[in-house]
């Protein structure tokens, strides 16, 4: 099973679909509303039971919605309608990892799986983009950088930037 963003039509925002390669099936499972620019960066749970994804009106104005998979009704999970460039599940689904300009740069945040606050998460600092969460092992791994881009991986247990190791620069 794959999931993926596409237009239905010229005029139609994106939306998620569900495709099945064993039986060759394409499914719509979200609706954002008309004139949106749509449904963006599904991101389904290691547990299988919940697919994550950025929803919103303009190119860099987004919130993070989450939806029980196979058919539920999506659920915003954010309220800052703020640029997003990235996002992952924690290793237990019980949370989102995410990169937001939401208190002015661009730095990694956390909010449950239920909603909520969204929580600043300590590795990153400024610059912090494209998280992924390792499904075993608590680590955590993004690209950080303006004009200069590199990939650091930090140790989710640890609660200072002394754990991040760079991995490419």
């Amino acid at each position: 099973m794959l999931f993926r963003s596409q237009q239905t039509s010229k005029q139609a925002p994106s939306a998620l679909l569900e495709v099945t390669i064993k039986g060759r099936t394409v499914r719509q499972l979200t609706y954002p509303p008309q004139g949106w620019d749509g449904d963006w960066t599904p991101e389904i749970s290691p547990d299988g039971t919940r697919l994550a994804f950025v929803r919103g009106p303009e190119g860099s104005v987004y919130d993070i919605y989450m939806m029980k998979l196979p058919n539920g009704t999506p659920q915003r999970l954010t309220y800052d309608g703020r640029l997003i460039e990235g996002l992952s599940w924690s290793a237990d689904s019980s949370a989102i990892v995410f990169a937001s300009n939401r208190s002015g740069s661009i730095s990694l945040w956390r909010v449950s799986a239920e909603g909520g606050k969204p929580e600043h998460e300590p590795a990153g600092g400024d610059s912090a983009y494209s998280p992924s969460i390792a499904k075993q092992g608590n680590r955590l791994v993004y690209s950080r950088g303006n004009a200069t881009w590199s990939i650091l991986a930090a140790n989710l247990d640890g609660k200072s930037p002394e754990n991040e190791a760079s991995i490419l620069t």
